[in-house]
């Protein structure tokens, strides 16, 4: 398949994580589009190293990240971070586009060992 999603969040680099806001301060902090744009950027800069990591040969078209799950019974990053060493500002869901299919499993991430960063292929309805 061309096309794969986490179904558990990937677990990339503490330098890619987002700035944590203190809830009771969400209205003070919060942030613009240029910083969303700039730690979504980063993280798709590290799913490529961890792509590479995870010994995927194939080229990446495009990549999206993002904290929701991609489908509507799935969950949103915070509930895998409970009970493990991942910041829950570590974790992201991630759709990725390859150049040319890729063959399964695909488990990407510093937490693939753990059961984060398992990604499953999106099948296109015709």
């Amino acid at each position: 398949h061309r096309r794969w999603r986490t179904v558990t969040p990937a677990a990339l680099p503490d330098s890619v994580g987002r700035r944590r806001i203190d809830p009771e301060r969400r209205l003070v902090e919060v942030k613009d589009g240029q910083e969303r744009a700039s730690e979504c950027a980063r993280a798709g800069g590290a799913v490529v190293q961890a792509l590479r990591h995870a010994g995927v040969p194939a080229r990446a078209e495009a990549i999206r990240v993002q904290r929701e799950p991609f489908e509507s019974n799935g969950e949103r990053v915070e509930m895998f971070a409970e009970g493990t060493r991942f910041s829950k500002h570590r974790l992201w869901h991630v759709e990725i586009q390859f150049a040319d299919a890729v063959s399964g499993p695909l488990v990407i991430g510093d937490g693939r060992f753990l059961g984060l960063g398992l990604m499953a292929p999106v099948l296109v309805r015709l």
